[in-house]
């Protein structure tokens, strides 16, 4: 019997996205919404995915806050404020250029 059937046999890809670094957007509305932000500690390594939606809620000024802001006052679980933010995307939003020039 071989171990590598129809649906044993291939290899999955890896779900991965177009990440960008957090500065490609300005305010949580831009791309209506539809991207998540990706929180990594540089110290201890831990990551979360963060929704707009979910910044929003949390925002004094919502939907409207501006994402320069917001990464300011990041920290992570372990206490450190040293993270990295990616913002990332499940497709490639409408209206952005592939080559700009």
């Amino acid at each position: 019997m071989h171990s590598s059937t129809v649906w044993t046999g291939a290899k999955r890809g890896a779900h991965t996205r177009a990440v960008l670094p957090w500065n490609s957007i300005e305010r949580l509305r831009d791309h209506f919404g539809d991207y998540v932000l990706v929180v990594t500690c540089r110290n201890c390594r831990h990551s979360r995915e963060l929704t707009p939606a979910f910044l929003a809620r949390h925002c004094r000024a919502g939907w409207d806050e501006t994402l320069a802001k917001i990464v300011g006052r990041f920290r992570c679980r372990c206490g450190k404020k040293s993270v990295d933010v990616q913002v990332g995307f499940n497709r490639k939003p409408r209206g952005w250029v592939k080559n700009p020039s």
